[in-house]
């Protein structure tokens, strides 16, 4: 009897324990995911080198993500910017650590998905487990820095409970900075849905247009046409730079300055993804496109939202807030006419 006893109040004792430790719930905050981009892919070994190691290590959960690499039509036609293949950018995948070495590491599970390395700007992110979560104070990612971030990406066993905010807004796909217009013209002679980023004093041309998830040659980064769903910049003279765009499209420039021949040259607003999201791909939101000015008071373009995937159980959400926004142009463009920049589109969320 004695015997029996004793063992019930072990087996009780180990329950309870096990109980507390099943219970267990972290306070998270800030940032909780590292980042590192991936330079390169040996798929016979299942094995990827990437910057910076340093902070995986053997058992560690990942998420493997292809945030560019699209081809759009980048002919000088009403066409520029149109998705004509989204390749292998929006691919995603979760997989662990098997071993690293230096900065190579070993995968578990074999890739399910394909990725273009380097050229479609790949990405690794440790991706942290908790058996519960408690968001004491703003939880955000790393802005996207144009080859890692605008990610928050967890993994929770049973439930997250907000007690503040997720934020990633403004954290995705950057918006244009360049005008590249020093001289007053009106812009009859600025037609085109790409220039150069580098232009001639007098010459025809337009402002950056904003990120997105295509790639161009500066010599067709400037002008109205979108590149993907960034943002188109605006053309000469003083025409605001176009939305940024995700699942939807993004709103088109502003008008050139009264007076000036052409009446609509603004940037045209960056193109939807939604063929992307139908293939189970997921994107940041573009950036704005740049506006055009000569007397130094038009606007940048703004930055589009970041990317959140919350893994778990359940949401408690108590009347906070999950924003994936895009950031707003609040800056009207101002000396003479000069075009503002577009906003950023809206990211993405997957729960």
């Amino acid at each position: 009897m004695k015997s029996t006893f004793l063992k019930l109040i072990f087996f009780l004792f180990v329950f309870f324990i096990a109980t507390i430790s099943f219970a267990q719930t972290s306070s998270i905050s800030g940032i909780v995911n590292t980042y590192t981009p991936v330079l390169s892919l040996a798929p016979c070994e299942n094995k990827i080198v990437v910057e910076d190691a340093s902070t995986f290590n053997a058992g560690d959960t990942i998420l493997m993500i292809q945030m560019k690499g699209a081809i759009i039509d980048s002919t000088n036609t009403a066409s520029f910017g149109n998705i004509i293949d989204y390749k292998n950018a929006g691919n995603y995948e979760i997989n662990y650590v098997k071993s690293k070495t230096g900065n190579t590491i070993e995968l578990k599970n074999k890739l399910i998905r394909q990725y273009d390395i380097p050229l479609g700007k790949v990405q690794l992110i440790r991706v942290p487990y908790y058996q519960n979560a408690n968001v004491v104070a703003t939880l955000t990612c790393l802005p996207w820095d144009g080859s890692k971030g605008g990610v928050l990406v967890l993994n929770v066993f049973d439930s997250i409970t907000l007690n503040a905010d997720i934020d990633v807004k403004g954290k995705g796909f950057r918006g244009g900075i360049i005008s590249n217009n020093p001289d007053g013209t009106c812009g009859a002679g600025s037609p085109n849905y790409f220039y150069s980023l580098t232009q001639f004093v007098g010459g025809a041309g337009g402002a950056e247009k904003g990120e997105g998830i295509s790639l161009l040659s500066n010599d067709k980064m400037a002008g109205k046409g979108p590149l993907g769903n960034g943002g188109g910049g605006g053309n000469k003279h003083n025409t605001g730079g176009a939305g940024g765009g995700n699942f939807g499209k993004g709103g088109k420039g502003g008008n050139e300055l009264a007076g000036c021949s052409v009446a609509e040259n603004g940037g045209i607003g960056g193109s939807s993804l939604t063929i992307g999201y139908a293939n189970n791909k997921i994107f940041m939101g573009g950036g704005g496109g740049r506006g055009d000015d000569n007397n130094g008071f038009g606007t940048v373009g703004e930055t589009g939202g970041g990317i959140v995937i919350i893994n778990a159980r359940a949401l408690n959400g108590n009347n906070k807030l999950i924003n994936a926004g895009g950031n707003s142009q609040l800056i009207a463009g101002a000396g003479n006419g000069d075009g503002a920049g577009g906003g950023g589109a809206g990211g993405s969320v997957l729960l």
